[in-house]
């Protein structure tokens, strides 16, 4: 690290911050933890990397960041305390918060519990509502970017580094330069549209699935095949990723709608985006209700036979529909998707398959997600061909009717 330092232990920056170690590392600064002698606190200063030289780029966004800086106050926001040159040299005073980077965290633990995860990205929302309220857009939101200070079971987040940050009020035109880092661009950034509250958005939704998974969902390969995928590929929710992790449809949805490709179909806030993913946590934390239905009776009843897991968690959707769990039924079916689907794989594919798909896209319907009840209703269409069931065909196609739909060709195996 030392080649990207000019400054060391001891100097002193602006006549009265006095450095000590380094805190991080960043694309084009470095910050350093400091004594601020004239109010004896400890504060971290940001300096340029000298291994970037002094250019109009680097100055540019260090007073960009002072500016943004003035208009913000909020808890999840990290504030900017001090900003000015020394002897040529752009730097920043921040407050020195406790915890540890993001990133950091996630590489330790690799994924959170889908509570915890809620908690952070909702954390994050909120600073994000109070800076899209300021006419700003962050412009790179991602774990880098986010201080987490733990808190017994919880976190505290902070927001920082709003280098590339934009006014709103003072952009106009097209774009020559794509904001932010590859995994976490919004598509529109990549056809050179301008950074806007919604591709801050998408890029928290990208955290939150990564905070959910491990990974995020178009990484891999060369930046340009990173960035192809945000424009073409569809993602799997993410309970497929993650097994196991319990009933998450709820959680799967309102991820899904963040990063939707076209930004009107997206949260139209940040403040939206939150309350929904503090009520999907809500429903996490619902207790299963008090259906004589026993689960893992019933999924010990599903490893039997295809026909026997059919006839299971069909009766553990019932029983959880009749206790308005509708987002737990939905999530215990996908797991019977993919149960399913193994056993087909086995060449023992059940006659009742369609039953599964047509009532998990009943519930979707019901949940609000209508585009993926008609890619279930399609495909409930397909299997009951398959299984030649006319009273599926029946269903199937009355299902499509009310969703609208015209009967399409299924992508079979894809929900």
């Amino acid at each position: 690290m030392r080649q990207h330092l000019s400054r060391k232990r001891g100097d002193v920056i602006g006549d009265r911050y006095i450095l000590e170690d380094v805190l991080g590392l960043g694309g084009m600064g470095v910050v350093f933890s400091a004594q601020q002698t004239s109010l004896a606190r400890r504060v971290a200063v940001k300096l340029p990397r000298s291994d970037l030289g002094q250019h109009d780029v680097m100055t540019r966004r260090f007073q960009t960041e002072a500016r943004v800086a003035a208009r913000l106050s909020h808890r999840n926001v990290m504030a900017v305390l001090d900003g000015g040159d020394c002897r040529g040299m752009p730097f920043l005073v921040m407050e020195q918060a406790r915890g540890q980077l993001l990133s950091r965290v996630l590489k330790e633990r690799r994924m959170f519990e889908p509570l915890i995860a809620i908690d952070i990205v909702a954390q994050l929302l909120d600073a994000l509502s109070a800076v899209h309220s300021a006419d700003v857009v962050h412009a790179d939101i991602k774990p880098e970017n986010l201080f987490v200070e733990s808190a017994g079971s919880s976190m505290f987040v902070r927001l920082f580094d709003f280098g590339v940050a934009q006014i709103v009020s003072e952009r106009a035109g097209p774009s020559e330069m794509l904001y932010g880092t590859p995994e976490y661009i919004a598509p529109e950034l990549i056809r050179g549209q301008r950074p806007s509250p919604s591709s801050d958005i998408y890029a928290a939704g990208i955290v939150l699935y990564e905070l959910l998974t491990g990974v995020t969902p178009f990484a891999g390969g060369m930046s340009q095949e990173v960035l192809a995928r945000h424009l073409q590929m569809e993602v799997s929710p993410p309970s497929r990723v993650r097994p196991g992790a319990g009933p998450m449809a709820a959680l799967d949805l309102v991820t899904q709608r963040s990063i939707e490709k076209n930004p009107l179909h997206r949260f139209p806030d940040a403040r939206t985006f939150a309350d929904e993913l503090r009520a999907a946590g809500r429903a996490l934390q619902q207790p299963l209700g008090t259906a004589p239905l026993q689960i893992e009776r019933l999924r010990a009843e599903a490893t039997r036979s295809s026909d026997e897991a059919v006839r299971a968690y069909l009766a553990l959707a019932r029983a959880l529909v009749h206790d308005d769990q509708l987002s737990r039924a939905a999530s215990e079916l996908e797991q019977a998707v993919g149960l399913l689907c193994a056993w087909t794989e086995a060449g023992q594919a059940p006659r009742g398959l369609w039953r599964i798909y047509l009532t998990l896209g009943a519930l979707y319907a019901q949940l609000g997600d209508v585009g993926r009840a008609r890619r279930l209703a399609s495909i409930a269409h397909h299997q009951a061909l398959v299984a030649k069931s006319r009273l599926g065909e029946q269903r199937a196609r009355a299902l499509l009717v009310r969703l609208g739909d015209e009967l399409a060709p299924p992508s079979v195996g894809t929900t």
